[in-house]
């Protein structure tokens, strides 16, 4: 931390503000004076931490305990840009959103806008953004997260009224719990309600389905390491366990359908990819869950089983129904139920989660996409093509390099005072204790320019109606027929390649997104993303020591890793930073063919 500096407390202000960096909504307290944000210091608590706040109580993970340094960071972005004569260069936002609707009015379109929301930002943006969707007949949006995109849909269409916790205290005095995923690296302040739930436990009374040791199976009783993408196997032998036992009781048809769904498609992979052994762990794992105790299901997505994550969900809210536990899906670091009730109870004309818009910007051209909170050019694994007639507005919160059609760069600043969304501007510009003057044209909140462009249209009187969209009608057991005999075409497909299986992992201690934070004085060492984790046993084989450097081939490219070893790891597995560029080469995608949305897997790779 910075050194102890003296504040003149009485000529500035105090300020809850939200954290930026994800959408559970922690927040602290920072000091505000003319033009200028100073963060406090770590030795004064009171200040740094809001401990009244009930979502964190205090407590921030590394991103957010840190965001001054994250926020005045050299590749920071700090203006706003328009392209002009084929170069982007800095500009006031008025000019850009005045520019984009005297375009818009000159070239009318039946598709005017898409937007296409990381689901990662904050609740309020995306309210914000859901609100100028609703209020101007935008159909074309939705959230694009490659990764839980998937969950995400699987609620929306969900037939079971599963038990939700909207209060992480709630979590304090849980008795059981399942966690598929690593819950500590996707959400710290569950994790740590989850934590002191664990020291209240009684024996065997916390499990884990991982496919490697993370902090989450370190403290479990439980920890069943899986291969990767076999969640939808494990947690159907327990749904069935538990409906057998339950059946006579639910009286509702779709848990029948359930089971025969999974008997048409998964009835012979079952048996023959869980070992007896696991097979008796999952066992006493439904024993547990079926008692009245209080229990909870925590799904962690991640790279490693978006394949099949609609087939996941859909078993753990049938799971959570018949044991009447909590399910907590972690949607993307965030509050996964607000996001769903926005889709479901407040905004029903936008068909979020159930229309496949990032298959249809790729098919047909809008004028615009908006992509809010996400750079096109390095969000995705592999190459997608995107039509190049559609110009690209960006909000991002860091230098690097965009499409060629870039039309406008939008930098972002997340700090709100009293949650305000339009009118109240904390400018962030600080380095540690030492406030600097605001740039011209530094960051907005993103609320002040999804005004700004509400307004230049209405001023110009353009529609940004989007019309012609396809309509998703396909029911959830429809729905879920497809996804399962595609997750098996897949599934076995994989596992029939020869290799060892490479699997993306995300540490939430180490993050370095799109090199944002690794001017952080937390990140100045050797992280996770410049490594490789190579099992002990297949380093022993080969001659492997750590801190070597080795070249890894994977299906079309070959990259340079530096090694690490691990003691723990199984030997058909190797495990990397998943935000490293070299890690997300190596990782295969598609759209499938039957809902054409995006799926990753982990792929076998070549020592």
């Amino acid at each position: 931390m910075n050194e102890q500096h003296v504040f003149d407390l009485p000529n500035k202000p105090e300020f809850q503000v939200t954290c930026p960096f994800c959408s559970v909504g922690c927040r602290f307290k920072i000091l505000k004076g003319f033009n200028e944000v100073i963060f406090s210091n770590k030795t004064q608590d009171v200040l740094d931490f809001d401990y009244a706040n009930a979502i964190n109580e205090g407590s921030l993970c590394p991103r957010g305990h840190f965001s001054y340094e994250l926020l005045s960071h050299p590749m920071r972005l700090g203006r706003a840009y328009h392209r002009n004569n084929g170069k982007l260069e800095s500009e006031i936002p008025e000019i850009i959103f005045q520019n984009i609707a005297a375009d818009l009015k000159k070239n009318p379109s039946k598709a005017p806008l898409a937007i296409l929301i990381n689901p990662m930002l904050s609740l309020h943006d995306i309210r914000a953004l859901l609100d100028f969707a609703n209020n101007n007949q935008i159909e074309a949006i939705d959230f694009v997260s490659p990764l839980d995109r998937h969950l995400f849909r699987a609620m929306i269409d969900n037939p079971f009224e599963y038990p939700r916790c909207d209060d992480p205290r709630i979590l304090k005095n849980l008795n059981y719990s399942l966690c598929i995923g690593d819950v500590f690296t996707k959400n710290p302040v569950l994790s740590r309600h989850l934590l002191k739930a664990k020291y209240a436990f009684r024996q065997n009374a916390l499990f884990c389905i991982n496919p490697v040791s993370t902090r989450t199976s370190w403290f479990a009783n439980i920890p069943l390491e899986n291969i990767p993408h076999t969640e939808p196997l494990y947690l159907a032998y327990l749904f069935q366990k538990i409906y057998s036992a339950k059946k006579n009781d639910s009286g509702n048809k779709e848990f029948q359908t359930l089971n025969q769904l999974i008997s048409d498609h998964l009835g012979k992979l079952i048996p023959s990819t869980i070992p007896t052994d696991k097979q008796k762990y999952l066992d006493f794992i439904a024993e547990f869950l079926l008692s009245p105790k209080k229990s909870a299901i925590f799904f962690s997505t991640h790279h490693y089983n978006s394949l099949g994550s609609y087939i996941t969900a859909l078993l753990c809210t049938g799971i959570s129904f018949l044991t009447h536990c909590y399910f907590i899906p972690l949607y993307s670091d965030g509050n996964f139920n607000a996001i769903e009730q926005f889709s479901k109870e407040v905004y029903p004309n936008l068909y979020l989660g159930k229309k496949p818009l990032l298959h249809t910007v790729i098919n047909q051209p809008f004028n615009y996409l908006f992509a809010v909170g996400w750079n096109p050019q390095t969000y995705f694994p592999g190459n997608i093509e995107f039509p190049e007639k559609s110009k690209w507005i960006i909000s991002s919160m860091v230098q690097d390099n965009y499409p060629k059609n870039t039309f406008a760069l939008l930098p972002d600043a997340h700090l709100y005072e009293k949650m305000d969304l339009r009118t109240n501007f904390v400018s962030w510009q600080s380095i540690g204790s030492s406030p600097v003057k605001s740039p011209i044209g530094s960051a907005q909140p993103l609320a002040h320019f999804i005004y700004l462009f509400y307004q230049k249209a209405a001023e110009n009187q353009i529609s940004l109606k989007v019309s012609g969209l396809p309509k998703q009608t396909a029911s959830w057991d429809e729905n879920l027929d497809k996804e399962m005999g595609h997750y098996v075409k897949i599934f076995e497909e994989l596992s029939r390649g020869e290799g060892i299986w490479l699997i993306p992992y995300e540490h939430m201690a180490h993050y370095k997104d799109a090199q944002l934070t690794q001017y952080s004085s937390w990140a100045q060492r050797d992280c996770i993303d410049e490594h490789i984790t190579i099992p002990a046993e297949i380093a022993r084989q080969r001659g492997i020591k750590n801190n070597q450097f080795i070249f890894i081939q994977g299906k079309q490219h070959r990259e340079e890793f530096k090694t690490n070893i691990g003691i723990h790891l199984p030997p058909d597995r190797l495990v990397a930073y998943a935000h490293y560029l070299p890690v997300r080469k190596m990782m295969n995608g598609e759209f499938a063919g039957h809902n054409q949305e995006y799926y990753f897997w982990c792929p076998k790779i070549q020592l």
